[in-house]
């Protein structure tokens, strides 16, 4: 949290491809959005407004530490659309 501001926000580490050049990050077990949109939005993808929804209802419903949680679905709701917000 910096300024306030808790973005849900995990560091990932990156390798320098050079000085003022960029960088590549490595995620394991991402979701590409437009990947998402296409198994979620239909022929609309990104046009139809519960894509990205509908795929987090889908993780929540899923995720096998549900039980374990201490947040509600709104909350879980809420830290997903923060951590994309970075």
């Amino acid at each position: 949290m910096q300024n306030g501001l808790n973005l849900e926000m995990n560091a990932y580490n990156v390798i320098e491809t050079g000085n003022k050049i960029g960088f590549i990050e490595f995620v394991d077990n991402a979701e590409e959005i437009s990947c998402i949109h296409k198994k979620y939005g239909n022929f609309k993808g990104p046009f139809r407004e519960t894509s990205i929804l509908d795929y987090v209802e889908e993780l929540w419903t899923n995720d096998e530490d549900r039980e374990k949680m201490t947040v509600s679905r709104k909350e879980y709701h809420t830290n997903f659309i923060k951590s994309v917000a970075g």
